[in-house]
């Protein structure tokens, strides 16, 4: 396992204490978001729709070094960083 940034959106920042990123110790992108909602349970609701199942409107991306991609699943490398980045909608 590896320690792994998540940086959160603004939206979601008032339910996380701290600078707007929490690091977690995760294999793939699953297990990091599980352990960001079993360390603050408010944030599943905003997540997630169904246990596991991300809302369609919350986007995850992966950066790793310079290059990044949208990745709900998959693997993590050491210095991988999650960014979850809700889409906006208006008109």
């Amino acid at each position: 396992m590896t320690g792994v940034r998540i940086h959160l959106p603004a939206a979601l920042r008032d339910l996380v204490p701290g600078t707007g990123f929490v690091v977690v110790d995760a294999a793939s992108v699953p297990e990091a978001l599980e352990a960001l909602v079993e360390r603050y349970p408010d944030l599943g609701r905003m997540l997630f729709s169904d246990p596991g199942v991300l809302r369609p409107h919350v986007n995850v991306f992966v950066e790793s070094g310079e290059t990044g991609a949208r990745a709900d699943e998959g693997p993590l490398g050491e210095g991988d960083e999650i960014r979850i980045v809700p889409s906006i909608a208006g008109g």
